[in-house]
C-alpha cells in the first residue's frame, strides 16, 4: 500500500475541466472521506503536488500500454508519485484487456516502468459525458475517487498485488463486481453521494465495517444496513482467470432444483424489505442460467426465506454467479453468490 501517497494530475493542452479537477483532488486530500476509506489498508494522508501540462496531442485512441510507455519516457517521472492522467474527451482510452473508456469502464489505474525498471503508480481517467446517472463533471469525480482509493491501496495490481482481490470462499465476488476495494461497492445504488464538499465520490469496501455486520460501503448512510444472504457452504470449483479455484456455493447440476436458506439481517430497526435473485447472466443479455422460486420475498431481522434454484444451462465458470438484491423503496443492497453445475 502506499503509506504516503503523493498524486500528481496530468493534462494534455488547454483543459476546460482543469480547475475543477484540481479543486477537487484538493478537496480530496483534506476530507474526512479519505481517511474513511483509506486509513483500516494502512493508507496515510493524501498529497496533491503542482499539476503537469503537456503540449503533446493526444491520439484518437490510446491503449494502456501506450500509456505506460509514454509515462516511463518522461523526465519528470519519479517512483515514488501517482501520475493521474486526464485525457480528453476526443482521446480513447483502452485498458490492457481492451476495454473502451465511457463504454466499459470510467477509468482505470495500473503500474508503469521507467528506463531503469522502477514502477510507477498511474491512472487514467477517459473525459464520459456520462457514466451509469453521473453526469458532466460528477461522471469524473466519482471515478475519480474509485481509482485514487484504489490506486492507494492495490498501488502494483500487476507486479506485486495488495488489496486486490476476495478470499477464496467468496471468490465469485471476483468476477463481479471484482475485488479491490472501490469495486465492491461499484454496484450498489447508494455508493455515490456528495460527500467531499459539493463533488461526488463512491464510498469504499470496509473489511472492518463488514466485519461487524453494518455497510460495508463506507462512509455509511445514517439509515440502518439491511441486507439478504444465501446460505452457500458447499464445496465447489470455481474456474476463475485460467485457475480452478475451490470456493463455496451451492451445487444445482443441470435440468435439477435445489433449495437454499436466504438470511435476513440489518443492525438497527427498519420496516420490512423485499428480496429478489438476479442471474448475472442476465445482466450481459446473454441467455438465462439459472431460473427462481421463493417461499416469500419479504422479511425482517432474523427471518430466513427459501430460494428455489433451477439450472437451465450450464454456466460458463463451471457454474453461475448470483446476486440477492434487498429492496426497500428506492434502497437497494447486494450480495454476490456462487452455484456450481
Amino acid at each position: 500500500m502506499l503509506a504516503h501517497p503523493h498524486v500528481v494530475p496530468v493534462f494534455f493542452g488547454e483543459d476546460g475541466d482543469r480547475p475543477q479537477i484540481e479543486a477537487f483532488v484538493a478537496a480530496l486530500s483534506t476530507s474526512a472521506y479519505w481517511t474513511q476509506t483509506t486509513a483500516e489498508y494502512g493508507v496515510g494522508p493524501l498529497t496533491v503536488d503542482s499539476s503537469i501540462v503537456s503540449n503533446e496531442a493526444t491520439p484518437a485512441m490510446i491503449t494502456a500500454q501506450d500509456m505506460e510507455a509514454w509515462l516511463g519516457a518522461q523526465p519528470f517521472v519519479s517512483a515514488d508519485r501517482v501520475y493521474a492522467l486526464f485525457y480528453p474527451s476526443q482521446t480513447t482510452i483502452v485498458d490492457r484487456a481492451g476495454d473502451l473508456g465511457c463504454v466499459t469502464f470510467g477509468g482505470f489505474h495500473g503500474e508503469a516502468r521507467t528506463a531503469s525498471g522502477e514502477s510507477v503508480v498511474y491512472l487514467a481517467m477517459p473525459r464520459c459525458a456520462s457514466i451509469g446517472d453521473l453526469r458532466g463533471i460528477d461522471a469524473l469525480t466519482a471515478p475519480l475517487s474509485h481509482e485514487l482509493v484504489e490506486a492507494a491501496t492495490d498501488p502494483l495490481p500487476r507486479t506485486s498485488p495488495a488489496y486486490a482481490a476476495v478470499d477464496a470462499d467468496h471468490m465469485v465476488w471476483n468476477v463481479l463486481p471484482l475485488g479491490e476495494v472501490g469495486d465492491l461497492c461499484s454496484y450498489e445504488p447508494r455508493s455515490y453521494d456528495r460527500l467531499v464538499d459539493s463533488f461526488v465520490v463512491q464510498r469504499m469496501w470496509s473489511n472492518a465495517a463488514a466485519r461487524a455486520g453494518h455497510d460495508p460501503c463506507v462512509p455509511a448512510p445514517a439509515s440502518p444496513y439491511f441486507k439478504a444472504v444465501p446460505v452457500l457452504d458447499e464445496a465447489v470449483t470455481l474456474d476463475y482467470d485460467g485457475l480452478s479455484v475451490p470456493t463455496l456455493g451451492a451445487r444445482v447440476p443441470l435440468g435439477e432444483s435445489r433449495t437454499i436458506d436466504v438470511r435476513l439481517t440489518s443492525d438497527g430497526p427498519t420496516s420490512d424489505w423485499n428480496v429478489r435473485a438476479i442471474d448475472a447472466a442476465s445482466l450481459a443479455n446473454d441467455p438465462p442460467e439459472l431460473s427462481f422460486s421463493w417461499d416469500a420475498q419479504r422479511g425482517n431481522d432474523g427471518d430466513t426465506l427459501h430460494l428455489t434454484i433451477t439450472r437451465l444451462a450450464d454456466g460458463p465458470y463451471r457454474g453461475s454467479e448470483i446476486i440477492v438484491s434487498a429492496d426497500q423503496g428506492t434502497t437497494s443492497h447486494l450480495w454476490f453468490g456462487f452455484v456450481g453445475n
